[in-house]
């Protein structure tokens, strides 16, 4: 019986460090994260992620209200595919492109506003909780742990 509990305890301590490094890279990627908004002259919205001072990747709402993310090198990201055969450095890099990207794919044109209006930093911040609310069909002006999370600020973007 000890050796059930030791063995259980060895496997739980090297799967916390074997996953430690992942999380704390992607924390990393998110704190050191900035998104910038831009107005096109035809009136559609377009984002710009920089980490650590490099463009990672934009966002660009398309004239359906649809939107478009492109990486760094101007590839289409497919935000509907699994990114889990990427490497580790790459789905850092990505993670707040896909975040908002899925939640402003999701909810169109109301995300967008509600995210203008608490500001974009704040919902790379918390896209976490937003992205947990939009997987169980909760719009983040709903959201009570999003909207928690980004402060009293999101009150009147609801």
């Amino acid at each position: 019986m000890k050796f059930l509990a030791v063995l259980a305890t060895t496997v739980a301590l090297v799967s916390a460090a074997v996953l430690d490094p992942v999380h704390s890279l992607v924390q990393r990627e998110v704190a050191n994260s900035d998104v910038t908004a831009f107005a096109l002259p035809d009136g559609r919205s377009k984002l710009e992620v920089v980490v650590d001072g490099v463009l990672e990747g934009t966002i660009v709402e398309t004239a359906d209200g649809g939107l478009i993310a492109y990486d760094a090198f101007g590839k289409e990201i497919d935000l509907d595919a699994e990114h889990g055969d990427d490497s580790i450095v790459k789905r850092g890099k990505l993670d707040v492109i896909l975040k908002l990207g899925k939640i402003l794919k999701r909810w169109g044109g109301r995300a967008w506003t509600f995210f203008k209006c608490t500001g974009y930093g704040a919902a790379v911040r918390c896209g976490d909780e937003f992205l947990d609310c939009a997987q169980y069909g909760q719009p983040p002006w709903t959201c009570i742990e999003g909207i928690a999370c980004v402060g009293g600020s999101a009150k009147k973007c609801i």
